[in-house]
């Protein structure tokens, strides 16, 4: 059927019943052959991805204000060579990040010990049970796998039309990084005037870290929150400082005082992988208040940004 050069081949789910292999084979048999093909598909495996011409070819159907919106990569988009090759790197080796695109809502966090564990803890969390899980949300999770990693990943979402919000340390917001969080999403294409305003009335590109002080951190956490950049953090300093570390999502853990016992025990269970003693504390603890008020921040901004909402469950949580 597809062997002609004149045929246009329709396929409509053809992932149905196929293991992820099968449906990688599929894909490959289909950029190898002539003609066209449009393929409508739920599955991430059959995403193409591999070259700067298959991401051309993807188009998401999506959901704005009532109304079905077409998204696709721009030729300007296509033109970025450092972003084209970052996006080929990350899509053809993930299927996680092509998923992406199928998520009701995207949570963008900085590395794998957050990936590992706040997913757990919103799962039960005292907003889940008014608003639901992360599951029943659709909502997605991803690791960037630093501060200075977001960017891409917000111009992936952004172009084709995801909700998106970022948890990230509290290094992101220093001045004497290469790119501060608030430059990595203007950067990324997002049309946000107030931000776009904030960083030129502050001048974070032209600041000294030595201008950096708990008042200024504070109003760049709280300008952070109004526009989907969220952290745990109580504050900047890396653990080569001399202040000490409070900037990670570890430094976070290790302050809740009720959570001490049960960072031991899963320290000591998984001593060589932060991600597995992450993801032991949260099944064996309950949501701390400071998480369970993250997911409500959290799903605000995402139902902002157009992701479905459900009707509160009316629960006595007493």
């Amino acid at each position: 059927l597809v062997g002609s050069p004149d045929r246009v081949l329709l396929l409509d789910e053809p992932a149905t019943n196929l293991h992820p292999p099968w449906q990688r084979i599929v894909r490959s048999h289909l950029n190898s052959l002539p003609g066209q093909c449009l393929l409508v598909t739920h599955s991430p495996y059959l995403i193409p991805a591999d070259s700067r011409e298959q991401l051309a070819s993807i188009v998401r159907f999506g959901m704005r204000d009532s109304a079905t919106h077409i998204y696709r990569l721009t030729r300007s988009d296509l033109a970025d060579d450092r972003w084209v090759g970052t996006m080929i790197k990350e899509l053809a080796w993930s299927a996680d990040a092509r998923g992406l695109l199928f998520a009701a809502g995207v949570v963008l966090l900085e590395g794998p010990t957050e990936l590992a564990a706040l997913p757990a803890w919103f799962a039960k969390s005292t907003t889940a049970r008014r608003h639901r899980g992360p599951e029943e949300l659709h909502l997605a999770f991803y690791s960037v796998g630093g501060d200075q990693d977001f960017r891409p990943f917000l111009s992936y979402l952004e172009r084709f039309g995801v909700p998106w919000a970022v948890v990230c340390d509290g290094a992101a917001f220093r001045l004497d990084i290469r790119k501060h969080i608030f430059e990595q999403v203007l950067d990324a294409g997002a049309d946000d005037p107030e931000l776009e305003k904030y960083v030129q009335q502050v001048g974070i590109a032209s600041r000294a870290q030595s201008d950096m002080d708990a008042a200024i951190f504070g109003s760049m956490v709280d300008v952070g929150k109004a526009h989907g950049l969220f952290t745990l953090a109580a504050g900047w300093h890396r653990k080569t400082e001399p202040e000490g570390d409070d900037e990670s999502f570890e430094a976070f853990v290790g302050s809740l005082p009720q959570l001490a016992e049960a960072v031991k025990i899963a320290n000591e269970a998984a001593p060589k992988s932060k991600p597995r003693a992450g993801r032991l504390l949260a099944e064996t603890t309950d949501c701390p208040t400071p998480v369970d008020q993250l997911y409500q921040l959290l799903l605000e901004r995402l139902w902002q940004k157009g992701m479905a909402r459900y009707p509160a469950r009316h629960l006595n949580l007493e």
